[in-house]
């Protein structure tokens, strides 16, 4: 049985790496590794699964699920962005959200939401809804629309 405590598969184009996969054991933290380059420069981490099962995106670190981090000095870092990749031309009422589930065996509904939905495709304004479950469906409870205003 052949053993390492670290294996890495590279690819490289002309001499240069531009990708990697590592895995890592010991008896601390096992891991996987996701690297890549931008350009010719050597790659860098870019996501980790950690021996707990948790996913890191911009961090090595991962202490959640899911955990993304994105570094923006003097600005806002924005570290997730939920898409709605319609192909469709834009219209009213189109939008993306955030759900939330709980696995507790009353069906695979959502328990709450965070909702965008387009109100003016000409400017893409829009408003955000948050939605719960109210025991027989999933109900907004509170929105912020394109002008500021909120309604609960």
């Amino acid at each position: 049985m052949l053993f390492r405590s670290e294996v890495r598969q590279e690819w490289r184009a002309g001499g240069s790496s531009w990708g990697y996969i590592t895995t890592s054991y010991n008896s601390n933290s096992p891991f996987m590794a996701f690297g890549v380059s931008a350009s010719s420069a050597a790659p860098t981490e870019r996501m980790r699964i950690d021996s707990s099962g948790n996913v890191g995106i911009g961090l090595t670190s991962p202490a959640f699920r899911l955990e993304s981090a994105a570094a923006a000095s003097g600005t806002i870092a924005t570290p997730l962005r939920v898409t709605n990749s319609s192909s469709a031309s834009v219209s009213a009422g189109q939008g993306s959200q955030i759900g939330f589930a709980n696995d507790s065996g009353w069906g695979s509904s959502l328990a709450s939401s965070i909702r965008s939905t387009i109100t003016t495709p000409a400017n893409g304004a829009s408003d955000m809804s948050f939605l719960n479950w109210n025991g027989s469906a999933l109900t907004e409870r509170m929105r912020i629309d394109a002008s500021g205003n909120v309604g609960i």
